[in-house]
C-alpha cells in the first residue's frame, strides 16, 4: 500500500497546475513519452527515485494522461541550496 503525505498531495497538485499554466491548455500529450529531467535539490538528501516519483506523478491528468506513456527518462540531480527548481523537458518518444 502506497501513502502519500498530505504534503506531497499538494506538492503533486501544485507541481501540475505549474506545468499546464507554463504550456497553455492544449490538452494532453498523448502517445509515447520521453523526460528529461534536471531536480535541483536544496540539500544532498533523499533518494533519486522518490525524485522522480513525484515530479511524474505531477504530470499525471495535467501534462499526460499516465506516467505509463514516459518510455525514456532522463534524470540529472544537483544541489542549488539558494534556488532549488526543477526543470523538465517532455516530447514524444
Amino acid at each position: 500500500m502506497t501513502y502519500i503525505t498530505d504534503e506531497g498531495r499538494a506538492y503533486k497538485e501544485k507541481a501540475g497546475w505549474k506545468a499546464v499554466a507554463l504550456i497553455g491548455d492544449t490538452g494532453l500529450l498523448q502517445g509515447p513519452l520521453r523526460v528529461t529531467i534536471r531536480a535541483y535539490r536544496p540539500r544532498a538528501t533523499g533518494d533519486v527515485d522518490n525524485i522522480i516519483k513525484a515530479i511524474l506523478d505531477s504530470g499525471n491528468k495535467t501534462l499526460w494522461q499516465d506516467d505509463k506513456q514516459i518510455k525514456h527518462l532522463e534524470i540529472d540531480v544537483y544541489d542549488d541550496k539558494d534556488r532549488p527548481r526543477v526543470e523538465m523537458e517532455v516530447g514524444p518518444l
